[in-house]
């Protein structure tokens, strides 16, 4: 069976709005979005996967001022959902206890941000 594939429109009053206002994600359900080409996925506190037809890039620019963090090429996680996070190797787990390494290149940025929010 071939899962939907939905459309981004917008985020307004901390949902995040799918294909022409049909499909409302409220942000706090959210833990992690993952990329695959042009491709999002949305990990949700509920186990399911939503898949959407944008790139992870717009998805950045959207929910940067709601404390999500883009921690690798692939993975832009909901700092609300950050269970630990070491330092010293990287290694970001999810409250769905997904682990995620930062890359190299902004694993910095995330540690700056980490240490002075603690």
């Amino acid at each position: 069976m071939k899962s939907k594939i939905y459309q981004f429109e917008t985020v307004k009053d901390d949902y995040l709005i799918l294909f022409k206002n049909k499909v409302r994600v409220h942000l706090s359900e959210i833990i992690l979005l993952e990329a695959e080409e042009n491709y999002t996925h949305l990990h949700l506190q509920n186990g399911k996967k939503i898949t959407i037809a944008r790139t992870l890039k717009t998805f950045e620019k959207a929910l940067g001022c709601y404390q999500f963090h883009r921690i690798h090429r692939a993975f832009l996680i909901n700092g609300k959902h950050l269970k630990s996070y070491n330092l010293t190797i990287g290694e970001v787990l999810m409250t769905n206890n997904y682990k995620i390494f930062a890359s190299r290149r902004r694993k910095l940025n995330f540690d700056e941000h980490f240490s002075v929010n603690i």
